[in-house]
């Protein structure tokens, strides 16, 4: 079944067109990724989804009833409740259900209106069930615990930071269980557990899913298709974000083999026509003329073929280091980091040599940030470090300042390399006189960055340095930071990022700093080896069982008769008459599912067909699957 059908929709504000044919399909159950730079328009689409804008041209179709739930990138406003009160606002209408079928047992108990109370009662009670209110405190549980809010449920969900209150608003959408769902960025502010938790959360949801993300390893777990929007249209690619990077760099070489094999066919016909020309006009020979003007024609009616737009990255950054003969770059030993008398890190003991990559994970308020801070000033740092920081939210000095003047502010130079430098991070014509306070969380990343490549550090340390910036940027950071030779200590959720920058991964978990030479996934590997070892008191049961297992068995008495077999209690396995009559409902059943599907594919653009061929072939696939089952019955 269809939920979502975009047919070549096209966006333009103020004379600037934001997209020009987007074309998108969501199927019911599908998990779809729509991918793009930063400005192509896909927080419009999600707005025009949900009915809060409308295309100029082009049509949007929604299934008829589907419900639409919609995850935004901005905090919304709850009150005075507390976090709980936030959360119970997703059974509304079950809450609303349930005083109606309260009230109307309490009449029947006064032994009021009994045959028609009865009747009632029976039909809210089915309807409470379908909408699997009987659940309702299971999926609570299971959802506050997967988003790790159980100790913010009393809490206000004004006095909660914006992360928190993110998290809390995710959880409220995933509690209602709308038919289709709109992730605009979910995985801001999550941590790693929580991260792992809405992947599999995710990956058996009933509804369909449409996400816009940043998170690579996010959309590898997650995402089944990805449509790109790209040059104001979309392209389809089908698996997840790897596959589609596998899929859009063939398509790009074959693409330009396809161009460079039609330019060198024009440039034969029209060097053929050219010398036909030349040898008519010295010829006076009207039939070379003609020839060479059905050359012509021919170049003119030939499709031209447009040169693919390869997938470029424009900044380049280059980080420079003069430290090479420095062995280690800081040394900790009995290291306690607090605020006020809750202790983040005790004792911890970390040393980092000159060059390492270390990434710092740990679950969300273990204290991260505070201890990258606590590091910066301390006296454990090597004299020669010389230390670049960029913090998660990034501010400048003067705000109300202009990009090129607040460069100037940190590096003094005149007006033409300023110029030249910005525009080395995207940053030209006139985006160098934004002022700070209007500029993008992006657009802030692009603009530090460019003042610490200039001081010439030998130590970065990184406050997730991939929040707010797509994945073009994303990919320039990852490689800026590979050629730097300096020493790397970070701080990031991005897993992708993790895996392909961390040559050591560096937890804090209990107060403690626990250290894992290697890259994302082999933390994860380990960490997994850890959770599967059992507690002391089950070890010692296991052992005492496995002891018992190597006792040799007691013998049967040889009197003793053997159990049945449970074809014993399956006679009808040997009914030929029955088996005959399944096989020949399967084949039927097949041939009317096969006769749908080639249906739908007929549809093309009807959009009420194909819903209703979609509907009718679900169906006829769930009576095939039980006939399939009751078959396996007799042949098994």
């Amino acid at each position: 079944m269809i939920d979502i059908l975009i047919n070549s929709i096209d966006k333009t504000y103020f004379g600037n067109p934001v997209f020009t044919d987007v074309s998108l399909e969501l199927k019911e159950g599908e998990r779809v990724g729509l991918l793009g730079d930063n400005g192509t328009g896909k927080t419009t689409i999600f707005r025009m989804i949900a009915g809060e804008e409308k295309p100029d041209h082009g049509e949007i179709s929604i299934r008829n009833g589907a419900k639409i739930g919609y995850f935004r990138q901005q905090a919304v406003n709850y009150g005075a409740q507390t976090v709980l009160g936030v959360l119970y606002e997703a059974f509304k209408e079950l809450t609303s259900l349930q005083k109606e079928m309260e009230k109307l047992q309490n009449e029947l108990e006064h032994g009021m209106n009994l045959e028609q109370n009865v009747q009632k009662l029976g039909v809210l009670q089915n309807k409470y069930e379908a909408l699997n209110g009987y659940d309702t405190e299971e999926k609570l549980s299971k959802i506050k615990v997967g988003m790790k809010l159980e100790e913010l449920l009393e809490q206000e969900y004004a006095t909660l930071s914006g992360g928190e209150q993110m998290r809390v608003a995710l959880a409220k959408l995933l509690l209602e269980s709308p038919d289709i769902l709109l992730l605009d960025e979910p995985t801001n502010h999550l941590d790693i557990d929580t991260l792992q938790w809405l992947e599999g959360y995710l990956k058996v949801y009933k509804g369909s899913v449409l996400i816009i993300s940043h998170d690579r390893y996010f959309l590898d777990q997650v995402m089944q298709k990805a449509y790109e929007i790209k040059g104001g249209k979309t392209d389809v690619y089908y698996g997840n974000y790897s596959s589609y990077l596998e899929e859009r760099k063939e398509r790009y070489e074959n693409q330009l083999k396809y161009y460079d094999v039609q330019q060198k066919k024009r440039k034969q016909l029209e060097d053929a026509a050219a010398q036909m020309r030349i040898w008519a006009k010295q010829a006076d020979n009207e039939k070379l003329f003609k020839r060479a003007k059905a050359m012509e024609k021919r170049l003119d009616t030939m499709e031209k073929i447009d040169r693919p737009i390869e997938d470029t990255n424009h900044m380049r950054l280059s980080f420079g280091n003069d430290s090479k003969n420095v062995k280690w770059m800081l040394r900790i030993l009995d290291y306690t980091v607090s605020i006020g008398e809750r202790i983040l890190v005790d004792k911890g003991e970390l040393q980092i040599r000159a060059g390492e990559r270390i990434g710092l994970i740990g679950a969300n308020g273990c204290g991260k940030t505070t201890f990258i801070k606590s590091l910066m000033d301390s006296e454990a740092l090597n004299p020669s470090a010389r230390v670049g920081y960029l913090e998660q939210n990034i501010t400048f000095e003067t705000p109300g300042d202009t990009v090129i003047n607040t460069l100037r502010h940190y590096h003094p130079m005149d007006e033409t390399s300023l110029r030249r430098t910005l525009a080395a991070y995207e940053f030209r014509s006139e985006d160098v006189f934004k002022r700070i306070e209007n500029l993008s969380g992006g657009e802030c990343v692009r603009l530090m960055l460019c003042i610490l490549v200039l001081s010439k550090v030998n130590f970065l340390m990184l406050d997730e340095p991939t929040n707010h910036i797509d994945i073009k940027t994303k990919e320039v950071l990852e490689q800026a930071l590979l050629d730097f030779d300096g020493t790397i200590l970070f701080i990031s959720h991005d897993r992708y990022f993790l895996n392909k920058l961390a040559d050591r991964i560096v937890e804090i978990r209990d107060q403690k700093l626990l250290s894992y030479v290697g890259n994302y996934e082999y933390y994860k590997r380990e960490r997994e080896k850890e959770t599967k070892l059992l507690p002391n008191e089950k070890k010692e049961n296991a052992v005492s069982e496995g002891i018992d297992k190597l006792q040799p068995a007691p013998k049967k008495p040889v009197s003793e008769k053997p159990k049945e077999s449970l074809s014993d209690d399956l006679p009808k396995k040997l009914n030929p008459y029955k088996r005959k009559e399944l096989e020949e409902r399967l084949a039927k059943q097949e041939q009317e599912v096969d006769a749908l599907k080639r249906a739908l594919a007929a549809t093309g653009s009807d959009y009420t067909q194909a819903v209703l061929i979609s509907e009718q072939l679900k169906q006829a696939e769930a009576l095939l699957e039980v006939t399939v089952d009751e078959y396996l019955v007799y042949v098994s």
